[in-house]
């Protein structure tokens, strides 16, 4: 595959098979290595539904956090990008390293470690995609959202969160 994605694998305690996939929001369409949150009229009176949206979402944050550091903390982000797309990639890649390396002030780094900092391979842009969801996407949802919803998949707080209503489940 042109993403390198890897094999679909067991989730843990069970002897279900899915495939790796990106976390996204509601912009995003439904693929098999995609997954969006149900829409909201789908979660009415369906705590499953709910749990897997929240699960979704906390999952989503872990990015959506990572750039927000990144923009608090390197200017180039809080504007309009005037770059090349090609070079974006590596725009990326150096405002994460530079930020790592300000975070670690014991850091000392070897010229191995520079060459490859410096000279990131295999990066590649996602393709655009589009069109609309298929019964295997939807199929593999549902797996994930059975799984977070049974005593293997499952977290202790998820129940709670959800019914308090602290969640985000779009």
């Amino acid at each position: 595959n042109a993403l390198d994605i890897p094999e679909p694998k067991t989730l843990p305690g069970c002897n279900l098979r899915l495939p790796h996939v990106f976390v996204g929001d509601e912009a995003f369409p439904l693929h098999n290595n995609l997954m969006r949150p149900y829409p909201g009229r789908q979660c009415l009176n369906n705590e499953e539904v709910k749990i897997y949206n929240y699960r979704l979402s906390r999952a989503r944050r872990v990015s959506e956090n990572a750039f927000g550091i990144l923009v608090k903390r390197f200017r180039i982000y809080q504007r309009h990008l005037q770059i090349d797309p090609d070079k974006l990639d590596k725009v990326i890649l150096a405002t994460c390293c530079l930020h790592n390396f300000l975070r670690n002030d014991t850091c000392h780094w070897t010229e191995e470690q520079h060459e490859t900092i410096v000279r990131p391979e295999g990066i590649e842009n996602i393709p655009g995609i589009g069109g609309a969801s298929t019964t295997n996407a939807m199929g593999v949802r549902d797996s994930f959202k059975n799984y977070f919803n049974s005593p293997n998949g499952s977290v202790s707080w998820q129940t709670e969160m959800v019914r308090r209503g602290k969640r985000n489940v779009t």
